[in-house]
């Protein structure tokens, strides 16, 4: 900027103006204007990234054991109740379970899971709302018999 005397002798600042080419698009000058959008994204990006990171974690569910029957699940609100539902050819087998600090938890059943040919269902819900479904489609009951080869 120039600085100027004005005529009381102290020095006054001029506005430099700008011509068309150091014009930017949004403001002026434009490294000012792109130095402001980078520092609003940056801050952005510091507010959210936090609560973005916790909500993409999927809540799974698994059988660990089948006999006796053990159920494991991960990515549930921490210290929260959690119902598991297993179900299998007319059998249904409910147990509740509290999830740890880290989000995950073991259930432990006392009877064994069923033998009999059939698709197996998996529900685990906690107090928050997370949902885990695990379906688990078997083929054990036999099928078309192929001879022997020759």
């Amino acid at each position: 900027m120039d600085v100027e005397r004005a005529a009381f002798g102290r020095p006054f600042l001029v506005q430099r103006r700008y011509t068309r080419c150091e014009r930017g698009r949004i403001g002026y000058p434009r490294n000012m204007t792109v130095r402001r959008i980078f520092t609003l994204l940056g801050a952005v990006l510091v507010v959210t990234a936090p609560t973005a990171a916790s909500a993409n974690i999927v809540a799974k569910v698994w059988i660990a054991d089948e006999s006796p029957l053990v159920v494991r699940g991960s990515g549930f609100h921490s210290d929260s109740q959690i119902s598991v539902v297993v179900s299998k050819t007319k059998h249904i087998y409910k147990r509740t379970a509290t999830s740890t600090a880290a989000g995950s938890f073991t259930a432990r059943f006392t009877s064994n899971l069923s033998k009999a040919c059939g698709n197996t269902l998996v529900t685990a819900r906690d107090a928050g709302g997370a949902l885990a479904i695990s379906r688990t489609v078997m083929n054990d009951c036999g099928g078309m018999r192929v001879p022997p080869p020759r």
